[in-house]
């Protein structure tokens, strides 16, 4: 599997742990996983340069952009799951 597809593939792969965690706890251990300093996203980005310095931009603005997407699930998620604690449903 080449990277950028090692990267797009993480969004559905987090979405679907995402649906399911049961618990903040939970949702935390993903967000490390995926976006700690040696989750799954870093460890993409250590393999950089193996690639052509002609492609090293398209991996680099690949991985932002599916970082984002990321972060943007997690807070969603974390939001969803603490109002679900208030009203006493998860």
């Amino acid at each position: 599997m080449d990277l950028l597809t090692e990267l797009e593939s993480l969004i559905p792969e987090l979405e679907k742990g995402l649906d399911q965690a049961s618990s903040l706890q939970e949702m935390e251990a993903l967000r490390v996983e995926f976006l700690g300093r040696k989750g799954r996203i870093a460890r993409i980005m250590s393999r950089l340069p193996e690639l052509e310095p002609a492609q090293r931009p398209l991996l680099g603005q690949t991985a932002n952009r599916v970082k984002e997407s990321l972060t943007a699930q997690f807070e969603d998620g974390s939001r969803q799951r603490r109002r679900g604690r208030r009203t006493g449903t998860l």
